[in-house]
């Protein structure tokens, strides 16, 4: 779907709700090709051919090292006989085009000794991807597939390189661009446009820098945080997040000083409300701006009821969706209460179903 038709939709949804708001594009119209900066997949070993439309979206360099692993595993693995091999691969890479690699490993049972010769095997094959393909890459891990072990679970073993890998967010403010460095690692929750997460994010600063009090809550909290430590006039800042691997990149933030775990809990996300809830009657005469990223299930009946029934203590809210759908549930809830006051969508997924709509509600 091309993004001129997102925005009609997005449009359309916002004037639903009985008050016209002039909905702003973050960036531009233009379509962008080989954007992913993030990408997961699974390896077919009888079939080694990427889905087309996967070449507009992945990043180029993304499809050469699956389709380099591709070939070279489909040809070794036959002498292995297949008793082990890659089952699938995390890529990611940075604003200077550094990779971190996570390989998934599948072992048939009884063969758990074979892992060393595997490992070996995948070590030679970094060199190899480097050397071959001319790509920095600056760690790879591996974890062992187990079927009754969800990811987040799975113990991670670093096979080559650094434990992180350093990312860079630009922070705008009026006077200066200040530079932002989060570090994440195989499993991060990380955006996949780069150029156009700078965007959402520099939107997300505005809109607290002269906040007082902030709430955050939802998967991406970890690069909020940091910006907002980073920014001015903020006096107290809590964050809330249901993904053991977003609290695992807070802990494990590499920049002394910034102890951003102390104003996080890891809860369920079903413990969302009641927690939040809690929160809100434990400062009582305190006003909160809120940020939150609502999952691809949005918000919720019970999530929007929460924030109706403390909106004497809530000033604003500023709402990130990726589903359309799922938006226009949620706001029709809130609207009964607030405000929409500003609006803006953002291509940053762009030749897909997808776009991200930041709303700012009074």
């Amino acid at each position: 779907m091309l993004f001129a038709e997102k925005f009609k939709l997005v449009d359309a949804i916002l004037s639903k709700n009985g008050t016209y708001i002039d909905l702003k594009t973050l960036g531009d119209y233009k379509e962008q090709y080989n954007y992913r900066n993030k990408s997961v997949y699974t390896f077919n070993l009888d079939n080694f051919k990427l889905d087309q439309g996967s070449f507009d979206i992945v990043d180029l360099d993304h499809s050469k090292i699956i389709q380099y692993i591709n070939l070279v595993t489909n040809r070794d693995l036959i002498s292995f006989n297949r008793n082990y091999g890659i089952k699938d691969i995390f890529i990611k890479h940075n604003y200077c085009k550094e990779f971190q690699l996570s390989m998934c490993l599948y072992v048939k049972d009884g063969l758990r000794d074979y892992r060393s010769k595997i490992v070996s095997y995948m070590f030679d094959l970094v060199k190899k991807l480097i050397v071959d393909l001319d790509i920095n890459i600056t760690c790879c891990y591996y974890h062992i597939y187990d079927k009754h072990v969800a990811l987040k679970d799975r113990e991670m073993f670093l096979l080559f390189g650094n434990l992180r890998l350093e990312e860079r967010l630009v922070l705008a403010t009026d006077s200066t661009n200040a530079i932002i460095k989060v570090w994440i690692r195989p499993h991060s929750f990380s955006r996949v446009n780069y150029g156009n997460s700078q965007l959402v994010y520099q939107q997300v600063h505005q809109f607290s820098r002269l906040e007082a009090n902030l709430i955050l809550f939802g998967r991406d909290v970890y690069a909020p945080l940091k910006m907002l430590f980073s920014g001015e006039g903020v006096k107290t800042i809590s964050a809330f997040t249901h993904c053991p691997i977003t609290y695992g990149d807070i802990e494990g933030d590499m920049e002394k000083g910034l102890e951003l775990s102390q104003v996080t809990q890891l809860i369920k996300k079903k413990e969302y409300p009641e927690t939040i809830a809690g929160y809100f009657r434990g400062a009582s005469a305190q006003k909160f701006a809120v940020i939150l990223t609502a999952s691809q299930q949005g918000l919720g009946q019970i999530m929007c009821q929460m924030l109706l029934d403390f909106r004497d203590q809530i000033s604003k809210i500023l709402y990130i969706s990726c589903n359309r759908d799922r938006l226009e549930g949620d706001l029709s809830i809130l609207t009964t209460r607030y405000q929409l006051e500003k609006a803006y969508v953002s291509n940053e997924f762009s030749l897909t179903q997808y776009n991200n709509t930041i709303l700012e509600l009074c």
